[in-house]
């Protein structure tokens, strides 16, 4: 008897437990899951798949569960955020970049779906860099002719774009470019 008082309790716990972690990982018809959750979920979900030639970029699959570009959007539907970058079917465009850099100018070839930043890195050009990921202004430049993608970059407000001012660690070209390195001092 003394036994089955100590096994009873256990059993009721490990039920309660069970119940409840399934009500909070499953999802059922009567659970409301915002719209924008599901399609964050998907979206990572396509993320973490390997893309291969013909397959969708994570940008296209989220503009397809948003509902497309340019049709008027539900009550409570939030559109997936896009940049304007050309489809990169096959084999990427490469373009001649080149950099005025206080040791001298450097020239190399950068794929547009390469940052800036890496592909010098590969060429073994030596730029100033701290957290690669555009929220930061250590790899500031200039750009002094052609034209860039910076749609990934979250530090430089409108005015400094607007100025020509780029971070290469989230910038991509999108034609021949010139662009002035070491350009921190001036933001």
């Amino acid at each position: 008897m003394a036994q089955r008082t100590r096994v009873l309790p256990l059993l009721i716990a490990a039920a309660f437990c069970t119940v409840f972690f399934r009500s909070v990982t499953e999802t059922t018809h009567g659970t409301f899951v915002a719209p924008q959750i599901q399609r964050m979920g998907a979206a990572q979900r396509a993320h973490q798949l390997q893309r291969v030639d013909g397959a969708q970029t994570v940008h296209q699959h989220c503009a397809r569960l948003s509902g497309g570009g340019g049709a008027p959007f539900r009550i409570g539907a939030v559109p997936a955020v896009m940049h304007g970058l050309p489809a990169r079917y096959g084999v990427a465009a490469k373009y001649k970049v080149t950099l005025e850099t206080p040791e001298g100018q450097q020239q190399f070839e950068c794929p547009d779906d390469a940052y800036i930043l890496d592909q010098a890195e590969e060429d073994d050009v030596e730029l100033p860099y701290s957290c690669r990921a555009g929220s930061c202004s250590s790899c500031a430049g200039k750009v002094l002719s052609g034209s860039i993608d910076q749609s990934d970059q979250a530090f430089l407000d409108d005015d400094q774009m607007s100025e020509g001012y780029c971070l290469l660690c989230t910038t991509y070209p999108t034609s021949d470019v010139t662009i002035k390195t070491h350009c921190e001092a001036d933001l």
